[in-house]
């Protein structure tokens, strides 16, 4: 029929590839790892889309919709 051992590898082949694949991302995400570089990015970020949320008004939206009163 078909050989069980080629299965197997297709099998090992893919979950490595997997494997490979979520940790590339997870690395992107934490900047391999090195926490001082994420946080910079990451705080980075979160100012940018504060100052845009701000001057797009979407603040004052978002905190009459949460029922803040300022």
């Amino acid at each position: 029929m078909f050989d069980k051992s080629c299965l197997d590898r297709s099998f090992v082949e893919k979950n490595r590839l997997h494997k490979n694949t979520y940790t590339s991302i997870a690395n992107f995400f934490t900047f391999n790892k090195n926490p001082i570089h994420a946080t910079k990015f990451w705080y980075i970020l979160y100012i940018i889309i504060k100052t845009f949320f701000i001057k797009k008004g979407f603040n004052s939206q978002i905190k009459t919709f949460l029922g803040i009163q300022n």
